[in-house]
């Protein structure tokens, strides 16, 4: 039987930042930093960027404390999510540059060509229908804006991956999830194991409106982020194919689903 995803988030949201940092060794901080880093320097210092599925608000977090003028807007599906993210923004320099948002990935209540740039970080795979979440994406990113896809993979070669395994079948799921949380950490490490590879997710993303810019590669490809620029349907360009070498407003807004519509909260700062 299918996990129930919303209540697995909601659970684990308290020690979710503890359990990334113990089951990633403190590693998933710095790749992070360096798709925050790259993304930045190809977008222009006053964009408006969507982080869906933000979790605890890392990325929202990394851009909003790197010295440009980014506006961001942090969205989640889980309240316990957001709220520990809310916290993390709190008495940031940038605080009047952020909204906090309850939103559906499959479904986003924002306009064509909002964003200058969307990311998901570790969120993708923990979704429903991949494809449906990176043609939302790609809908409210402006034209010649960037998509960013960072996740979790089973490395390729067959030899880390049984070391790979072995860790995150056996120790991950104890190590962040301890006793009390053990089964949805194991959830976590299936849903990895069973996300597209990263030739199937380039493909996917080439499908969904995006031309290929850059990749990066962490440990052995357990983790990988791709960035894509949305193509002018009428003009088109070529792909890069090389791995790496405006106004979010001030007031925070949450939407909440009541009755399967949106309702807006907003607490004008």
């Amino acid at each position: 039987m299918e996990p129930d995803i919303y209540h697995i988030f909601q659970s684990i949201a308290p020690r979710y930042d503890r359990a990334n940092t113990v089951i990633s060794m403190g590693m998933h901080r710095r790749w992070k930093g360096r798709m925050v880093r790259t993304l930045s320097q190809m977008i222009p210092k006053d964009s408006r960027i969507l982080d869906l599925c933000c979790g605890t608000g890392d990325i929202a977090w990394m851009f909003l404390k790197g010295g440009d003028s980014f506006q961001v807007t942090a969205a989640d599906f889980s309240p316990n999510m957001l709220s520990e993210a809310g916290r993390k923004l709190s008495g940031l320099p940038g605080e009047a540059r952020y909204c906090l948002v309850q939103a559906d990935a499959m479904a986003l209540p924002w306009r064509e060509e909002t964003f200058d740039a969307a990311v998901i970080s570790f969120g993708l795979r923990n979704t429903p229908d991949w494809n449906r979440v990176l043609r939302e994406m790609v809908r409210v990113t402006k034209t010649g804006g960037i998509v960013c896809v960072m996740d979790a993979h089973y490395p390729e070669n067959i030899w880390v991956q049984r070391a790979f395994s072995l860790y995150f079948t056996w120790l991950m799921p104890v190590l962040g999830g301890g006793r009390k949380h053990r089964r949805e950490y194991g959830w976590l490490n299936r849903s990895a194991k069973a996300f597209a590879d990263v030739p199937r997710l380039m493909g996917m993303m080439k499908e969904a409106g995006l031309i290929h810019r850059r990749y990066k590669r962490f440990l052995f490809g357990s983790c990988v982020y791709q960035l894509g620029e949305k193509a002018n349907k009428r003009k088109g360009t070529q792909d890069d194919g090389g791995p790496d070498g405006r106004g979010a407003g001030t007031c925070r807004a949450v939407f909440e689903a009541v009755h399967g519509g949106l309702e807006t909260k907003r607490a004008v700062k």
